[in-house]
């Protein structure tokens, strides 16, 4: 939700199941995981590529079960 314990000390990121979030291709959360975006660094040399996928799967499974009408 973007409201992690790290949120007093940088600005509120958004969260993984607002509109823009839920609408980007997995290709772009690919690329921002590994590059970088605002205030995120990159992440490409502590993740590796398949786990960055991984990563990417559960944050959709996360997002499918959040969105209304989702299954838990």
């Amino acid at each position: 939700l973007g409201d992690g314990p790290v949120i007093p000390r940088f600005p509120a990121p958004p969260s993984l199941l607002g509109k823009r979030a839920v609408g980007l291709p997995d290709g772009q959360l690919f690329h921002i995981i590994t590059r970088g975006q605002g205030l995120m660094p990159p992440h490409a040399s502590q993740i590796s590529p398949d786990d960055r996928w991984k990563a990417i799967h559960h944050v959709r499974a996360l997002q499918k079960t959040a969105a209304p009408g989702g299954t838990p």
